[in-house]
């Protein structure tokens, strides 16, 4: 839908971004959502109260691919929020789905372990249960 002269007035874009929380540039193909600063300090805020260690965000693991893993624990636990799933969201559509089984290989393949948490299990604290299960494991 594209909007008139008169529909644009008065409408506030937020600022570009030059990258992420850790200082990577984003390409300019990538049209991927940035997450908002006050989610990554919510969800620190959260491991925090559970006695995790804080996350690296948007942890780029792949030297040429640029990839990215959502929420990074000590070097080698990767927690992955699958959104959308019962909107029709990237999480279910055939060729998005394909392409994120390449990039979650490569990651196993680069000694990741991998973890799937819902948004619903972030806000119920469950997934916090399950990334203190997988650390302890480790120890």
């Amino acid at each position: 839908m594209k909007l008139t002269k008169k529909q644009l007035e008065g409408i506030t874009l937020p600022p570009l971004t030059q990258g992420n929380r850790n200082g990577s540039a984003m390409s300019k193909k990538r049209k991927k959502k940035q997450v908002p600063d006050q989610q990554f300090a919510l969800f620190d805020a959260a491991c925090k109260a559970h006695g995790l260690p804080e996350p690296v965000h948007e942890y780029e693991f792949h030297p040429t691919r640029k990839w990215r893993l959502d929420h990074v624990f000590d070097g080698w636990l990767a927690v992955e929020v699958q959104g959308g799933l019962f909107v029709a969201g990237r999480h279910v559509q055939g060729a998005a789905l394909l392409a994120e089984y390449e990039k979650l290989n490569e990651a196993a393949i680069a000694g990741f372990t991998v973890l799937f948490v819902t948004p619903r299990q972030i806000d119920t604290g469950e997934a916090f249960a399950i990334i203190k299960r997988a650390l302890e494991t480790e120890a």
